[in-house]
C-alpha cells in the first residue's frame, strides 16, 4: 500500500490553531479526511476532521481536485509543526486509494 504525506492548508482560520494545539497534547488522536461536495468555496474540498468532527484544515485545492473520495480516509500518522511564537501547522499521512 502506498501512502501520501502533505501539509494541510487553512489551519490559521477560525479556531483551527486551538484545535492543533489540542492535537499536540493528544498525540494518538483519530483523524480522517472527508470530501466536502457542498463546500460553498470549493466543491472538490477535502477536509481533515478530528474525533469531535471539527475541521482542522484542508488538502490543498490543486491536490484535492484529483482525489476521488467516496468515504472517509483515515490519517495513519501526523506531525504537528510550530507552536510557541509561530503558527501551528500539520503534516498528515494517509493511504492512497487504488
Amino acid at each position: 500500500m502506498e501512502f501520501k504525506r502533505l501539509k494541510l492548508v487553512g489551519v490559521t482560520f477560525n479556531e483551527r490553531q486551538k484545535l492543533l494545539m489540542e492535537l499536540e497534547n493528544c498525540p494518538n488522536s483519530h483523524l480522517v479526511l472527508r470530501a466536502e461536495p457542498y463546500n460553498p468555496y470549493d466543491p472538490n474540498a477535502v477536509g481533515c476532521y478530528n474525533e469531535k468532527q471539527q475541521c482542522i484544515g484542508y488538502i490543498s485545492a490543486n491536490i484535492a481536485k484529483d482525489m476521488d473520495i467516496t468515504e472517509e480516509i483515515p490519517i495513519t500518522d501526523y506531525v504537528i509543526l510550530g507552536g510557541g511564537q509561530y503558527n501551528y501547522g500539520i503534516i498528515v499521512e494517509f493511504p492512497l486509494l487504488t
